[in-house]
């Protein structure tokens, strides 16, 4: 029976970093670090963010993987985002104007079309609510 190889943790996907630290014996491996160890991404969380926070946050995080760019459309750390994912069939916009508060965030699904469209392309879904629920919606039922 064949051993199987197990695939590389990704520190967009876990949230967390290797830690690289010298071997015991650096005499005997040559000065090449060591890196079997992981340590969480002091950019994920920290200890004041709450869980829905820190979800939130992660989902942010596989969004960008998706395809999503995000900007900030007001001055501050906590001024609300809005991300934009251009498809061949969709374009779908996500405000996240809040984590916990509930309908401070929305998304927008529009199909596209090669035609010009008085008032802009037709919305085909959307969706208010909670950052949480905004996020996973548009991840995992929206396909892109």
């Amino acid at each position: 029976m064949a051993a199987t190889q197990v695939p590389p943790l990704h520190p967009e996907i876990t949230g967390w970093l290797p830690v690289k630290r010298a071997a015991p014996d650096a005499s005997a491996l040559g000065s090449q670090p060591v890196t079997n160890h992981i340590a969480p991404d002091p950019r994920a969380m920290t200890k004041s963010d709450n869980p829905e926070l820190a979800a939130a946050k992660r989902l942010l995080d596989i969004a960008k993987s998706r395809g999503f760019a995000f900007e900030r459309i007001a001055p501050g750390p906590d001024g609300p985002l809005r991300g934009v994912r251009e498809t061949l069939q969709f374009r779908d916009e996500v405000y996240l104007g809040g984590c916990g508060a509930p309908d401070s965030c929305s998304a927008t699904r529009r199909r596209r079309s090669s035609l010009i469209v008085p008032g802009g392309l037709p919305v085909a879904q959307q969706l208010r609510g909670d950052a949480l629920t905004v996020l996973h919606t548009v991840l995992w039922d929206w396909t892109a």
